[in-house]
């Protein structure tokens, strides 16, 4: 138990700004549910067509994304499990990730949308990832000007 408090020689000042900033953390880890469940009613929207028929298709598009990722990570598991340590590794470096995480944890938890956030930040992360594609394919290489 006592191998968990910090080291007696570590200065209070730097000891306290590290728990104040931690604390920090943990407050926007909870805070970040709410952001995440706008970003699921917006993929509701987008799949059930209330957005239009071109935000439906790319939806669409992106659901088939999943699901053939999905795919490839279940026939490849070792290089899918490979991944996951190299990204983990890159995570831990990041001191503040683990109050962050659990904050998010609480707060999903407590309000008993931690999913439904997980599953608009994930979908509003790929829909990203396909207008970037879309900004450099389109816009960029074939010179489409913007819609």
């Amino acid at each position: 138990m006592f191998n968990a408090l910090p080291d007696s020689s570590t200065p209070a000042p730097e000891s306290a700004e590290a728990v104040w900033k931690a604390a920090n953390y943990a407050v926007n880890g909870a805070y970040s549910i709410f952001p995440g469940i706008y970003k699921a009613g917006r993929a509701v929207a987008r799949g059930t067509r209330l957005m239009g028929p071109e935000e439906y298709r790319r939806f669409d598009q992106e659901v088939n994304f999943i699901g053939n990722a999905s795919g490839e990570i279940t026939k490849h598991p070792e290089l899918a499990y490979r991944a996951g340590q190299e990204a983990l590794a890159v995570l831990a470096r990041n001191p503040y990730l683990i109050p962050y995480f659990l904050g998010r944890v609480a707060r999903g938890g407590a309000t008993m949308l931690g999913p439904a956030a997980l599953a608009g930040d994930t979908l509003r992360a790929i829909e990203d990832g396909h207008d970037l594609l879309d900004a450099v394919l389109y816009q960029g290489l074939q010179g489409i000007p913007d819609r």
